[in-house]
């Protein structure tokens, strides 16, 4: 059998080749012809499913002939409006602006840029939100999210302690009851920071401003108020402070705060003067006591632990650090009878009297008057003076009260000092004022002690000088020009200072030696 050659294989290989190619080139030619329209059936199979995303996919497909594109378009606006309505703002957008006949303005775009605004507010990105409400205006509630962005970025900067950028945006929104509130969380802020600076003043002002407009702070406000004003305010309750802050700007509370310092620091109870004889409290517990005799009104010498002492006419009471009282002198009115009561609180004797105040507030009288039943109904007492012709006394809250309504005048309200003498009497207000029921009004200011007697009065000033009224032509004058006392007694015809150094200075009459004080020292 003869064999084939070579070329005579290839020959019918080659031909089958070539059929094959021109079959599958015409059948690539046809497919090229038919596809765009497979790719418009197809794209419109799928818009009819809403399966937008793959028509759109498809159309793009189909060839750029107007049918071509026109559903392109149609589709990838579907898709747009399907994207926004699954919430897919940006994505949505990214669409939209690309159709043709689609305004900036129109309601689906702005509905994305919205929906854009929103979800970056409420993840918390507040400035890129603020934006884009910025460039919605009129549009829905944006207006309304704009501020609500403000009043979260205020808030932001606040906390992080950008107050400048916190009060311009509050400066926009001054009625907005949200800013509102951060403003006046700032200016407690700064309240507080000021009350614990060196201008605490200023800082107790700010807080009584934002007081006057939330009463919610009447403790913090209190507890201000004693803090810096601790003397105005000792051993005063909490509706006390609340009055006072009602009715004394800063500057008033600062100078009565002042005073009732000075007042504190000053001794009270140490210096006592009867009709001719002086007695003086040392620190050691000790009396010292100088003048006319004849009664033991001066047989103090073996007192002990005494804390104030007290003198009538010709008698001297003292107190014990235990609240006992001890009495030495003229008994003929039974004055002395108070030797050895017990749980006193404070000790006062004038010409005949001797008058206590006891620590459960009672007040207990003994000598020539009996003024307890007109004093059942005093409360709160914390210092007694006894005159000719009555008891006078004064409250914690400054409140003057008298067994002899004739003694006082209106005038006497708001007091931290009290003396009685004679038929009239002398106050202090917290302000350093002198108020009397006396025929006089001498315009006493910045006094801190007053002490009356039948023929006068003395005033000492918070800056240690004295100052006096008298009914007759005594000359007081080394008293008078002093600027170093530290406390003061009148008796009416003689007067015994304690100077700031410990040493005591005395004038007017000395008949008896009332006045030979000068080498004694405290």
């Amino acid at each position: 059998m003869k064999r084939r050659s070579k070329t005579e294989i290839a020959y019918p290989l080659i031909r089958i080749q070539l059929i094959v190619f021109f079959v599958l080139l015409s059948l690539g030619v046809t497919a090229a012809l038919l596809y765009p329209s497979i790719c418009l059936r197809l794209g419109r199979r799928a818009m009819e499913k809403g399966d937008t995303e793959r028509a759109v996919r498809y159309f793009q497909q189909a060839g750029s002939d107007d049918e071509a594109q026109n559903l392109l378009n149609a589709s990838r606006e579907q898709q747009a409006e399907s994207l926004l309505a699954e919430g897919r703002y940006a994505e949505a957008l990214a669409i939209l602006p690309e159709l043709p006949g689609i305004a900036p303005d129109d309601a689906r775009i702005l509905a994305c840029r919205y929906g854009i605004a929103k979800d970056a507010e409420q993840r918390g990105a507040y400035t890129e939100a603020r934006d884009g409400y910025a460039a919605l205006s009129g549009y829905a509630d944006a207006a309304d999210r704009l501020v609500a962005c403000e009043i979260a970025i205020a808030k932001a900067a606040w906390a992080d302690g950008d107050t400048e950028t916190a009060l311009a945006l509050i400066g926009k929104y001054p009625q907005n009851p949200d800013m509102a509130a951060l403003y006046r969380e700032i200016r407690l802020s700064d309240a507080r920071t000021l009350l614990a600076s060196d201008t605490p003043e200023s800082g107790l002002s700010l807080l009584l401003q934002l007081w006057s407009e939330d009463e919610s702070l009447t403790d913090e406000v209190i507890a201000a108020e004693r803090r810096l004003y601790p003397y105005l305010y000792a051993d005063r309750d909490d509706a006390f402070v609340l009055e006072q802050l009602r009715t004394l700007n800063a500057a008033q509370a600062s100078r009565k705060n002042e005073l009732e310092r000075v007042r504190e620091q000053m001794p009270t109870g140490v210096l006592a003067v009867g009709n001719a004889h002086t007695a003086a409290l040392r620190t050691d517990g000790t009396v010292l006591a100088a003048g006319d005799n004849t009664y033991g009104q001066c047989n103090v010498s073996e007192w002990t632990d005494i804390v104030a002492i007290a003198a009538g006419a010709f008698h001297t009471v003292g107190l014990k650090a235990d609240g006992s009282v001890v009495c030495t002198g003229d008994n003929s009115r039974g004055q002395c009878d108070a030797n050895g009561c017990a749980d006193v609180a404070e000790i006062e004797a004038h010409a005949m009297d001797t008058v206590l105040r006891r620590k459960d507030g009672s007040i207990v009288c003994f000598g020539a008057h009996d003024y307890t039943p007109n004093t059942l109904s005093w409360t709160d007492i914390v210092r007694l003076s006894p005159a000719a012709y009555g008891l006078v006394g004064l409250a914690a809250d400054g409140t003057a009260m008298a067994t002899e309504a004739s003694l006082l005048t209106p005038a006497f309200r708001a007091l931290s000092e009290i003396s009685a003498a004679g038929d009239y009497v002398v106050g202090v207000t917290g302000e350093g004022d002198l108020v009397t029921s006396a025929p006089v009004d001498p315009h006493f200011t910045n006094v801190v002690r007053a002490e009356a007697a039948s023929t006068g009065f003395f005033v000492l000033t918070a800056d240690g000088s004295v100052r006096a009224v008298l009914w007759t032509d005594d000359d007081y004058t080394p008293l008078l020009s002093r600027t170093d006392i530290a406390a003061i007694a009148f008796s009416g015809t003689h007067a015994v200072a304690l100077l700031r150094d410990g040493s005591y200075l005395a004038c007017g009459e000395n008949g008896s030696g009332q006045c030979e004080v000068s080498d004694w020292r405290r």
